[in-house]
C-alpha cells in the first residue's frame, strides 16, 4: 500500500470519527439542554399553577369582602333610613298645636287613667303624684299642668330618638355616601333647632307670653316641619341611588 493511500485512509478515518465524535456531542448537548428546558417548564408550569391559585383566591375573597360589605352597606342604609322616619313621625306628633291628651284628662272622672297612661309613658313616680296632688286639689288647674308635662315629656323622647339617629349615622359613616351623612346631619340640626324652639313657644304661651314673638316661633316652627319631610324625601332619593348604583 502505497503512502498516499495510508495518508488519505488516515484522515478519512479522523474525518468519520470526527464526525461522529461531533455527533454525539450535539446529541449530548441537545440531551441536557431539552432536560434543563423541560425541567425549567415543570418549574415555569408549577408557578404560574400557583399564580393562578393566588389570584383565583384573592379574585373569590375579593367577592367574598365585597358580597358582605354590599350586604352590610344595605342593612346600615335601611337602618339609617328607618331611624330617619321614625325620627320625623315623632316629631311631627309631639310639634302638633291639636291637644293630643284632650279626650284622656277631659273625660277621666278621677286620676286613675291618667295614672295609668303616666306611667305606660315611663313618667317618674314623684311627678306623677305631684300632678295627682294638683289634680285633686283643682282639676282644671291638674288638667293644664297634665298637658304641659306631656308636652315637655314627648319634645324629652323625640330628642332622645334625634340623639340616638345621630349616632346611629356617626359610626355607620364607613357605609355611607358622605352626602347621604350629610343630608341625615342636616336633618338632626333641623330636629335640634325644631325642639328647642317649640318648647320656647310652649313656655310663651304657657306663660302668657309675646303674643308677636309667638307668632314668630309658630311661623318658624311650621317651616321646620315642613323642611324635615323634604329633607327626608332627599335622604331617600339619595339612598335609592346608591343602593341601585351597587
Amino acid at each position: 500500500m502505497s503512502i498516499v493511500t495510508l495518508i488519505t485512509s488516515w484522515i478519512a478515518s479522523a474525518l468519520i470519527g470526527g464526525g461522529l465524535v461531533l455527533f454525539s456531542l450535539r446529541k449530548i448537548i441537545q440531551g441536557k439542554v431539552k432536560s434543563h428546558f423541560d425541567k425549567k417548564l415543570v418549574e415555569v408550569k408549577h408557578d404560574l399553577q400557583l399564580v393562578v391559585k393566588n389570584v383565583e383566591h384573592d379574585y373569590q375573597r375579593r367577592i367574598h369582602d365585597f358580597t358582605l360589605f354590599s350586604s352590610k352597606k344595605h342593612e346600615v342604609y335601611m337602618n339609617v333610613y328607618k331611624m330617619v322616619c321614625n325620627l320625623e313621625a315623632k316629631l311631627q306628633l309631639s310639634t302638633e298645636y291639636m291637644n293630643k291628651f284632650y279626650n284622656l284628662v277631659r273625660f277621666s272622672d278621677n286620676f286613675v287613667d291618667i295614672r295609668e297612661y303616666l306611667i305606660k309613658e315611663d313618667v317618674p313616680e314623684l311627678r306623677v303624684r305631684e300632678l295627682e296632688d294638683i289634680y285633686k286639689k283643682d282639676k282644671i288647674l291638674g288638667i293644664k299642668e297634665f298637658e304641659k308635662m306631656m308636652d315637655f315629656h314627648e319634645l324629652l323622647k323625640s330628642d332622645e330618638i334625634r340623639v340616638e339617629t345621630y349616632e346611629e349615622v356617626v359610626v355607620s359613616e364607613l357605609y355611607i355616601k358622605e352626602e347621604v351623612s350629610k343630608k341625615v346631619h342636616e336633618m338632626i340640626e333641623i330636629s335640634r333647632k325644631l325642639i328647642y324652639y317649640f318648647n320656647k313657644e310652649k313656655e310663651l304661651i304657657n306663660g302668657f307670653g309675646s303674643g308677636d314673638l309667638i307668632d314668630k316661633y309658630r311661623k318658624e316652627n311650621k317651616q321646620r316641619k315642613k323642611d324635615l319631610t323634604q329633607k327626608r324625601e332627599e335622604i331617600k332619593k339619595l339612598m335609592e341611588n346608591e343602593l341601585n348604583v351597587n
